[in-house]
């Protein structure tokens, strides 16, 4: 029973911690609207500003519940509860795991700044892109008329290739 009322009530922090976050991104943004000054709101535009909101506000949500809540809820009490009973069944392996986990941060995070070099890399690109292509069906008929299409195509062409190595890359 005491099982059932465990896994009956675990959902119920889990969303509001999710839930809560995208709500807590969204009212900093909001406060921070209130300080825009007016032309470079009128700059950016409504959508664009609600757009970036939302965009931020998913980010938040996948940070929280896509890393720290499983890295302090599971990851962590698992390697502890692990090591410890490792430890203690035998102590030179344990001493031996424990190394290895220590020798395996440095690693990891060499790793990490590496994808995440090549993640900006793919997000920079990824916004060209999108401006290009706003910019060739916005601008369609003057393009047209001034034969523009093959140059920004070839620029879409470059720029998807480098979409696609550096996506390629950051896996490997």
């Amino acid at each position: 029973v005491a099982n059932l009322a465990v896994l009956w009530i675990q959902p119920g922090p889990g969303a509001r911690v999710d839930t809560g976050r995208v709500q807590w991104a969204k009212v900093r943004a909001m406060e921070k609207m209130a300080r825009i000054d007016y032309l470079a709101w009128k700059q950016l535009g409504t959508g664009s500003l609600v757009q970036t909101v939302e965009t931020g506000a998913d980010g938040v949500r996948a940070v929280v519940a896509g890393f720290w809540v499983p890295l302090f809820g599971s990851i962590i009490p698992e390697l502890v509860m692990s090591l410890t009973l490792l430890y203690g069944y035998d102590r030179p392996t344990g001493l031996l795991a424990m190394g290895g986990f220590v020798a395996a941060l440095p690693i990891s995070r060499a790793v990490i700044r590496y994808a995440e070099r090549h993640k900006h890399v793919i997000l920079d690109r990824q916004e060209a892109f999108g401006r290009r292509a706003v910019r060739a069906f916005m601008e369609m008929v003057t393009f047209r008329l001034h034969g523009r299409y093959p140059a920004e195509l070839a620029g879409a062409h470059t720029l998807s290739g480098e979409i696609a190595s550096a996506q390629a890359r950051m896996r490997l």
